[in-house]
């Protein structure tokens, strides 16, 4: 007798399918992750993080939705602020040879 093994994974509930970076994302599960996560990728990858956030913003359809987007958008553009005065900061390593940008609140 064969047995299947039954994964249920978070991010594939719901039935909007977004797929983002190499990750598959469904419905309400795509936008928390991508507004909790995209504050702590700045430190990384920036232009990944304001990507990531671009697409929170055509998923935005509550207030509360609205609320952590605009959260997750100034945490991101603070840390990009702060990250431009230090010493090191190096402008070509960071943004390559596109210009620096932010990400922009949800209005």
């Amino acid at each position: 007798m064969k047995t299947a093994l039954l994964v249920i994974n978070p991010f594939i509930a719901g039935d909007k399918m977004v797929k983002s970076k190499g990750l598959v994302f469904k419905g309400f599960y795509s936008f928390n992750a991508l507004v909790e996560n995209a504050p702590y990728l700045v430190k990384w990858n920036a232009k990944e993080a304001l990507s990531w956030l671009e697409e929170a913003r055509m998923l935005v359809e509550t207030e509360i939705q609205e609320k952590s987007y605009n959260k997750a958008v100034e945490q991101v553009n603070n840390f990009l602020d702060s990250y431009e005065k230090k010493s090191y900061y190096d402008k070509k390593e960071v943004w390559g040879i596109y210009p620096s940008d932010r990400a922009i609140p949800y209005f």
